[in-house]
Formats: C-alpha cells, sequence, structure tokens
C-alpha cells in the first residue's frame, strides 16, 4: 500500500557520530523492524553503482521489496548539482503503492513510522506530514508548525503525484523550496493533508553529502526563491514540467539575480538566515555556462510515459 521515497546522495562517513555506518543500510535495516509491513522502498541513490551490490544483498535478507535506481539523466545530474526534485520524480515513476512516503537517509526511525502513515491514510484518509519535538540536536532545521516542534516528512497520494506530474523541476540546478511548492499544489488540487506528531523520530548529526554526487565547488546556479514566486504566476499551477510553460521570459525569471530582492536583503530562503548568495557571487553579472545551458534545455518530463517505460 505504501511507496517509502528514499532520495540520497550520502556515503558512508555521512553520519557524524556513527561514520562507520552506511546511511542507506542503515535506513534499510531499521524498515526491517517496523511494526507495518505493507511497503516497499525506492531508494534513488547518487551513489548508486557504488552501492550497488551491497542493497541488492541486503534485499536479499528483508521481507520487503527494495528497488534501487539512478537518478534521471538531466542538466543538473549530469553536472553534479542539487536535483531534489528530479530524484524525487525518478522515485515516483517506479512507485507502486497507492501512498508514497518522503523518507531522509539521516534519521532514527521509531517502530511505528510506516505504521502512523498507514493509519492517516487508510482510516481517515489524510496524507500525513510529520511533525516532532526538537531540542539538542533536533533543533528546529524545517518549518515550525507548533510550539517547540519542526516540520518533517511528507506523504502524498501517487494519483495526485501523477495529476501534478511531479515535482517542479525548475527547481533544481540550487537548494530549497520544492516541498514549499509542492504541498502548495498539493493543497490546490485538494489533497486532505494533516500534521502528525511522531514520537521517537530522532534527526541524526551529518557530516554532508558526498562530493562524488554533489559538486559545490561553484555557487548555486539559479535562485529557487525566484522559481517559487515564478511558480505563483505561472498559467497552471497544478501540472508542472510542461513543455508550453517554459517560455523564454519565464526561464530567464529562475535564473536570477532575483529580481525580488534587493542588495543586502534577506530572502524567505534559508528561513531568513542568511544574505542572498547570488548577489554575493560575481555570475550576477552574468550567467555561469549552466545557467546559460538551462535557458536551452527546459525541465520537460512525462510522468506518466516514464512508468510505462519502467513497465508500470
Amino acid at each position: 500500500m505504501i511507496s517509502l521515497l528514499l532520495c540520497t546522495v550520502r556515503d558512508v562517513g555521512g553520519l557524524r557520530d556513527e561514520p562507520e555506518k552506511d546511511p542507506v543500510l542503515d535506513i534499510v535495516e531499521q524498515l526491517a523492524g517496523q511494526n507495518y509491513h505493507d511497503f516497499e522502498l525506492v531508494v534513488v541513490d547518487g551513489l548508486h553503482a557504488k552501492r550497488e551490490a551491497k542493497v541488492a544483498e541486503a534485499a536479499r535478507k528483508v521481507g520487503f521489496r527494495i528497488r534501487h535506481v539512478p537518478p534521471r539523466s538531466t542538466l543538473w545530474t549530469r553536472n553534479k548539482k542539487v536535483a531534489i526534485s528530479t530524484y524525487r520524480n525518478t522515485g515516483i515513476s517506479w512507485a507502486r503503492g497507492e501512498l508514497v512516503v518522503n523518507l531522509d537517509d539521516c534519521c532514527a526511525l521509531p517502530k511505528n513510522f510506516v505504521e502512523l502513515f498507514a493509519l492517516a491514510w487508510k482510516k481517515y484518509g489524510i496524507a500525513a506530514a510529520m511533525t516532532w519535538r526538537s531540542g539538542g540536536d533536533n533543533r528546529p532545521l524545517g518549518r515550525v508548525t507548533l510550539a517547540g516542534m519542526v516540520y518533517g516528512y511528507s506523504s502524498f497520494p501517487l494519483e495526485a503525484a501523477l495529476g501534478l506530474n511531479g515535482y517542479d523541476e525548475a527547481f533544481d540546478g540550487a537548494q530549497g523550496l520544492e516541498d514549499m511548492d509542492w504541498s502548495t499544489r498539493l493543497f490546490n488540487l485538494r489533497v486532505p493533508q494533516a500534521m502528525v506528531e511522531l514520537g521517537g523520530f530522532r534527526l541524526l548529526p551529518q557530516t554532508g553529502h558526498s562530493p562524488e554526487a554533489i559538486d559545490r565547488g561553484e555557487p548555486f546556479v539559479k535562485c529557487c526563491n525566484a522559481a517559487w514566486q515564478t511558480q505563483r504566476v505561472r498559467r497552471s499551477i497544478a501540472r508542472a514540467n510542461k513543455p508550453e510553460d517554459w517560455t523564454p521570459e519565464t526561464l530567464r525569471s529562475l535564473v536570477g539575480p532575483c529580481q525580488f530582492l534587493a542588495p543586502g536583503d534577506r530572502c524567505a530562503h534559508h528561513h531568513g538566515q542568511n544574505p542572498c548568495a547570488f548577489i554575493e557571487h560575481p555570475w550576477v553579472r552574468g550567467l555561469v555556462p549552466l545557467t546559460e545551458a538551462f535557458l536551452k534545455e527546459p525541465p520537460v518530463v512525462n510522468l506518466q510515459q516514464l512508468r510505462r517505460e519502467n513497465g508500470l
């Protein structure tokens, strides 16, 4: 009934307090001890070739299906840039469950983690978004939903995801705000959503992502805040990644510098903690090669077609 979707670029050593662990194999082991068993795990792995044999061996030992796949080839994944929307859409293109639950590669899961999402969906028809109480290393790292609590991982019906044609891949190339856009579009599609507290969940301290999968040697190549603002005024807020949405004006509004921000201002991205990264970098005086390539290769994808190619 449930497809757990794990997108990862984290390698062995990615967990600060347990550097000997492979985060993906650790998640597989935790899921094997869950109270609820009607699920599959879809792993979209930026280190797929490096980890393929280990995951295949782990899959033979557990009682649930594991699909371990590389991310789709796009401009951003080929250039080792942040591409979370591409990763998530790749996972959706392989999912079989009627409910998809986003999972992370740096957490400790209570045994009722999957059960909570299953109950909310099966009994109440609710696509739950998880919250947990902050404190210590679990300081607020996401949107605060209640006093002392932070926003965690969300679920959504597969049917709705296909109706929306997935996450908007205009957000790829830089980091952030695709989740805010996704929840807004689900809301506009009238998908019932609710915040649910999950006791016993812990976010584990991390040391960062693998440079084999993500190259942070250049500044971000476009502004996600601009992408989010642009999504508000596009002709269709429902379906993403449509060819007719990508006019030259739309594309150029995504590559920065952010027309919504004055020099020295702070934007909503990163929760207002940092000045705009784009204003600080010299590339705002001229497009870097990747942004020029982005203008020539707009993010167009058809999730239903991808699923047919995957035999689903």
